[in-house]
């Protein structure tokens, strides 16, 4: 059998652009140039349970809310889905989802479009996951893990090839492993004045050399991304 997924879109984000999805299983709605709705179809036995369900409509819009969300810089929050019989949208639905966004985007821009979002690969898609959760964390430390994770992916996937920026490397193991006693970490904190080997948060100035060095990261980060995907915002 068959069934609706529908996914209310709240955003202030205009796009210019009204891809056409349907070729990928996604119906875009729109209201002028906002982009309002997802709809996704899903087939599966009688007694497929909910939850399963949920989890097939998400996996159908993932990549094109982590393109979306990578190329506008808005993050966007999104819950279960609203499910329901194909033929129309049951009151009687499991639960309902909302994409909120979290910034004002005034300049229109392009939707991705519909070639890039079928032809993303999986590593591609865990390096924009790890981009967003980065920039939608409001923690500092949590920034430079999920960011440099792009960068050790990367690396990864080149055969090293790619190497992350030295300091870079030293920043996140300085944050994420403290307990290793690297030398070159610790040969890097002393050489920033840092007057230790380890990161203490509770030290202001630990504190001011972290949230310093996350823009570079982010940055960074970016780069090696934009290098797989070609522009389209």
């Amino acid at each position: 059998m068959m069934s609706l997924a529908t996914f209310d879109v709240t955003s202030s984000t205009p796009f210019f652009s009204k891809e056409n999805y349907e070729a990928l299983g996604i119906t875009a709605r729109f209201e002028g140039e906002k982009l309002v709705g997802l709809q996704v179809t899903i087939e599966h036995d009688e007694d497929t349970e909910y939850e399963k369900l949920v989890a097939e409509a998400n996996r159908k819009i993932v990549r094109l809310l982590q393109l979306i969300e990578f190329g506008t810089g808005v993050p966007l929050q999104i819950g279960p889905a609203r499910i329901g019989p194909l033929e129309s949208e049951s009151l009687a639905a499991i639960c309902v989802c909302s994409v909120k966004a979290n910034a004002t985007l005034t300049i229109p821009i392009p939707l991705p479009p519909p070639e890039m979002v079928a032809k993303l690969r999986d590593e591609e898609l865990r390096q924009l996951a790890w981009y967003n959760s980065a920039a939608k964390s409001s923690l500092d430390v949590e920034k430079i893990r999920s960011f440099y994770q792009v960068l050790e992916l990367e690396k990864q996937l080149t055969g090293g090839s790619y190497l992350p920026p030295p300091e870079m490397t030293y920043l996140r193991h300085a944050v994420s492993h403290p307990q290793l006693g690297d030398e070159s970490v610790k040969e890097y904190l002393r050489a920033n004045n840092l007057h230790s080997d380890h990161i203490d948060l509770s030290n202001t100035s630990h504190v001011d050399f972290i949230k310093a060095r996350v823009e570079p990261l982010r940055q960074e980060a970016r780069r090696v991304i934009e290098k797989r995907l070609p522009k389209w915002w």
